[in-house]
This record gives C-alpha cells, sequence and structure tokens, in this order.
C-alpha cells in the first residue's frame, strides 16, 4: 500500500520499511570508520562476519538502520530467497540465493579489501530475511549503488509493523520535521522480477565450488 504524508511518499506493506534520505550536507564512512564498525563481529569467526545480533527485519522490534553495520546486516538479509526442497529448507522454509550475498561481499570489498564476507553460519541460520525485500528496487529508483547506500550517513531505514505505525505517528505527532527527509517510492518487493538481477558470473560459481554451496 502507498501514502503520501506531509510532502513526503513512502511505501508500506505489512512491514512498513522506509528507505529515508536525509537533507543536508552528505557524509560517508571511510574504509577505517567502516572497518572498525564490523571488525568485532568479524572476530570469532575466522574473520567472516558473524554478527550476535538478529538479522531477521520484519514488523517488529520498530529499528532504525543508519549504521554501516546494521545497514550491511539489512542489505545480506534483503537477498532475495525463494522456496526450498524440503531437506535445503532453513527454518523459515526457505534458502537464500547465494549470488546476491556474493553480490553485497562484492560491494564492501571495494571499500574494505580484507572482507570476507558473511559467514556459513549465520547464511544459514533461518532467521536471516526480511518480510519486505524492498532493498534492490528502492535503490534502482533512486539511482544509488549498493556500496552508496552502505557509506553513505544520510542514507537510513526504518522497519516498522502497520500494526503499529510508530514511524507514521512520529510524523503525525511532530515529533519529526518531515522538511528534513525525503523517501523513496518503489514497488512491493513480490511484483519485482527476483532473478531478472541475478548475475551468475564463472567468479561467483568458482566460489560456490570453494565454499560447497549451490
Amino acid at each position: 500500500m502507498r501514502q503520501i504524508r506531509q510532502g513526503t511518499f513512502e511505501t508500506n506493506s505489512s512491514s512498513s520499511h522506509s528507505l529515508v534520505l536525509m537533507k543536508g550536507d552528505t557524509k560517508h564512512y571511510s574504509a577505517s570508520e567502516a572497518w572498525e564498525e564490523v571488525r568485532y563481529s568479524c572476530k570469532y569467526d575466522d574473520g567472516y562476519f558473524n554478527p550476535y545480533d538478529d538479522m531477521y527485519f520484519g514488523r517488529s522490534p520498530f529499528q532504525v538502520l543508519y549504521t554501516f553495520r546494521d545497514k550491511l546486516r539489512y542489505a545480506y538479509a534483503c537477498a532475495p530467497h525463494r522456496m526450498a526442497p524440503e531437506s535445503r529448507k532453513n527454518k523459515r522454509g526457505y534458502r537464500p540465493i547465494w549470488a546476491e550475498y556474493y553480490k553485497v561481499d562484492r560491494e564492501v570489498r571495494k571499500l574494505i579489501p580484507q572482507w570476507k564476507g558473511l559467514s556459513k553460519r549465520k547464511r544459514r541460520d533461518g532467521y536471516i530475511g526480511t518480510d519486505d525485500h524492498c532493498l534492490a528496487s528502492w535503490l534502482k529508483k533512486a539511482n544509488i549503488s549498493l556500496l552508496e547506500f552502505l557509506t553513505n550517513k544520510n542514507i537510513i531505514v526504518i522497519c516498522d509493523g502497520d500494526e503499529y505505525c510508530i514511524w507514521s505517528d512520529m510524523k503525525r505527532l511532530g515529533v519529526l520535521n518531515t522538511e528534513n527527509f525525503t523517501t523513496i517510492p518503489e514497488k512491493e518487493w513480490w511484483e519485482e522480477d527476483q532473478d531478472e538481477d541475478i548475475d551468475v558470473t564463472e567468479e561467483i560459481l568458482e566460489t560456490y565450488k570453494k565454499e560447497g554451496e549451490d
């Protein structure tokens, strides 16, 4: 469902996630700043990213994702998933399209060359994902690269649910000055062709072979 409120245009599904662009001077994470945020999460799993916190973004709790680390968690969670055979299902009945995880890794390595990627342990965790899967279409609509999304400190993600409407209430009550930001209109995730942007190159296939995943 799409709604227009107080000069901003945003999309909402049952989860009501929103991509928000803050106005004002744009600041970016440097390579050292970004690494400082994620290095502790890479400390105990042979250098792979394995954050201790949840990587499922649904209706609750209400979250404001603004750090490099949090937006990176969201980017991995938004990797498209598909129905899986019974023997390959995770806890939610789906399996990720591994190529999408690798595409996130590839972008992060442009900033952090030593980046190894999301840990296998975390990838196989059934509690990674999101109800919306809107990120790719948001970025396409706004003409923003994934790396720009991760490093631009003016870009944030709001995770809310339409049974709570915390974000809407904050704006309606005047807690937020809506003149300070804008939001991105976008299709719901199920309207997108989930397979059209999957670039399974020889490089990615070779990575699968090394990791023992298909």
